[in-house]
């Protein structure tokens, strides 16, 4: 697998306290499975972040891949897609 880093704004909906869903590019996702990697929160210090590794399925596809999501101040970014390596 090969970690591909990105800094690009999503539109998420959170249910629950977590990611169920994402706009990317103008396409859908669907989260099926979540992990919190990350969650600071200290007001004092002006510090909210959270880090998501979720796996999710593009609207029409079967297939899932691995993606991070990271909020910042209610801001979401995708932080990074995890592809696999094409075997030659």
């Amino acid at each position: 697998m090969r970690r591909r880093v990105y800094d690009e704004p999503v539109q998420v909906e959170v249910l629950a306290d977590r990611p169920a869903h994402f706009t990317w590019d103008g396409r859908g996702y669907e989260v099926i499975t979540f992990v919190k990697m990350l969650g600071l929160q200290r007001p004092r210090d002006d510090v909210d972040t959270q880090l998501w590794q979720v796996r999710a399925r593009a609207a029409g596809s079967q297939t899932p891949a691995t993606y991070e999501l990271r909020r910042d101040h209610g801001s979401w970014q995708l932080a990074a897609v995890w592809e696999p390596i094409a075997r030659p």
